[in-house]
């Protein structure tokens, strides 16, 4: 199993799409979506390179789908490491120069290196903390 870092990019990243989805979508939604996050986080440390190769973005860069959203990450193959760089919507135009500043974050390993959790919480008040605006 590999080690897998979130960069803090790709943590704002999760937590504004979490936030938007329950605004618009409704506690459900954002709900699943969470889910589906930390299961393609699962599959991630447990096969790294599972997802599409993307050239274009970098040399190990690779994309996982979780519809309408496009997990960016690279896997460091010397030392079975997968970085989960980005997580932006399908139809954003993505190249080089948008990831830069997430590569940078890897020199913050000591903040983002745990490893994720084995499930996630779908609990109300666990939501509400992530998404401070909804209400109810």
């Amino acid at each position: 199993m590999s080690r897998l870092i979130v960069s803090l990019k790709a943590r704002a990243d999760t937590s504004d799409i979490i936030k938007d989805l329950a605004n618009k979508a409704g506690y459900g939604v954002a709900a699943a979506y969470a889910a589906f996050f930390v299961r393609v986080n699962e599959r991630l440390a447990e096969f790294p390179d599972s997802g599409a190769r993307r050239p274009v973005l970098g040399p190990r860069a690779h994309i996982c789908v979780v519809s309408p959203y496009v997990v960016i990450y690279e896997h460091m193959e010397a030392d079975d490491t997968v970085v989960v760089l980005r997580i932006v919507h399908g139809h954003r135009k993505i190249g080089r120069k948008f990831l830069r500043e997430s590569r940078a974050d890897r020199s913050r390993r000591h903040a983002l290196d745990r490893p994720p959790p084995p499930r996630i919480i779908l609990e109300r008040r666990r939501l509400i903390r992530l998404c401070p605006r909804v209400r109810g």
